[in-house]
C-alpha cells in the first residue's frame, strides 16, 4: 500500500469517527460543565497557572481535540483583546493561535463566522496565518463536498443497520 493510499485511508477513518461522534449526543449540560477544557483555556490567560510561552500549546491542543475545537475558537473570540495585550499583535504567537484555532474548520458556517470576526480586526503579523487558514478552510470545505457522500456510503455499507443490531429476545 503506497503512502497516498495510507493517508487517504487515515483521512477517511478520521472522518468516519468524526461523523459518528457528531451523531451521538451523549453530553448533557451537566457533563459539559464538568469538562476540564474550559478550565484549561481560562488558565492559558493566567501567567500564574500557565507560562505565556506554553499558552499557545494549551489553546492549540484544545483546538485539535474534537470536543474542544469550537471551545478554543470561542475562547479566541471572547479573549481576543486579552490575547493581543498578552502577546502583542506583532508577535508570531498570534499567528500561531489563529492558525491552530481555525485552520481545521470545514463548513461554510465556520468560514463565514471566521471572516466576520476578523473583518474588523488588525491581526498584525498574524495576517499571513489568517490568510493561509482561510484558504485551508476553503480547501477543507471543497474536500468535504467532493468526498462526504462517498464516505457516508462506505460507512453505511460497513456499519450494521439498527435492524441488524437488534438482539432477539
Amino acid at each position: 500500500m503506497n503512502q497516498n493510499c495510507l493517508i487517504g485511508l487515515f483521512t477517511r477513518l478520521e472522518l468516519f469517527f468524526h461523523l459518528k461522534f457528531l451523531t451521538i449526543q451523549v453530553l448533557s449540560d451537566q457533563a459539559h460543565k464538568l469538562s476540564p477544557i474550559p478550565r484549561y483555556l481560562a488558565a492559558s490567560l493566567d501567567r500564574d497557572k500557565i507560562r505565556p510561552q506554553d499558552a499557545t500549546s494549551v489553546v492549540s491542543g484544545v483546538a485539535h481535540n474534537l470536543a474542544g475545537a469550537h471551545l478554543a475558537w470561542r475562547h479566541l473570540q471572547m479573549n481576543w483583546a486579552k490575547l493581543v495585550e498578552k502577546f502583542g499583535d506583532g508577535s508570531f504567537t498570534m499567528g500561531n493561535l489563529i492558525e491552530s484555532t481555525i485552520s481545521h474548520f470545514s463548513t461554510e458556517f465556520d468560514l463565514n463566522e471566521v471572516q466576520s470576526f476578523f473583518r474588523s480586526l488588525q491581526v498584525g503579523s498574524g495576517q499571513r496565518a489568517l490568510a493561509q487558514s482561510l484558504e485551508q478552510i476553503r480547501i477543507n470545505i471543497q474536500w468535504r463536498r467532493d468526498h462526504q457522500q462517498q464516505i457516508r456510503n462506505f460507512i453505511d455499507s460497513k456499519v450494521l443497520s439498527e435492524k441488524e443490531m437488534e438482539v432477539p429476545l
